[in-house]
């Protein structure tokens, strides 16, 4: 499966055929972690996971700009947000990957992730929506 250019940098919006929300079992406020060392202390308490903003199922890797924290609600969410993509890939309705987060004020938790399956033929794009916090 194709990637943008970075894998996980910003994007201009783009349109989508479909788009899922869901939101995980967390109400927590992340604003005042800002910094990754901060996130880290949050992951040693064990109330925040270490994720890779592109998944290593398509080749992300576990680099520091791909590398967020977020609280475990979003394993479940986000891997079957990923179970999703690998049916479309499988079926030939997309090639390629964008993952664009996105940040409430300066936190370095992302409140959202989106997911934009897309195919580079095609031209359609399915847009998985992650809501964080």
């Amino acid at each position: 499966m194709n990637r943008s250019a970075s894998g996980f940098g910003r994007l201009a919006p783009q349109n989508s055929a479909a788009t899922e929300r869901r939101r995980p079992k967390t109400e927590a406020d992340f604003a005042e972690i800002t910094s990754r060392e901060l996130a880290q202390g949050l992951e040693a308490q064990g109330k925040l996971v270490k994720v890779l903003l592109f998944p290593a199922e398509f080749g992300g890797a576990a680099i520091p700009p791909n590398v967020v924290y977020a609280p475990d609600a979003l394993v479940e969410q986000r891997n079957r947000a990923i179970q999703s993509i690998q049916a479309w890939a499988k079926a030939g309705q997309v090639d390629k990957l964008d993952v664009r987060p996105e940040y409430k004020g300066s936190s370095f938790v992302p409140s959202k992730t989106h997911m934009i399956a897309s195919h580079s033929v095609r031209g359609s794009s399915q847009t998985l929506t992650l809501d964080i916090w």
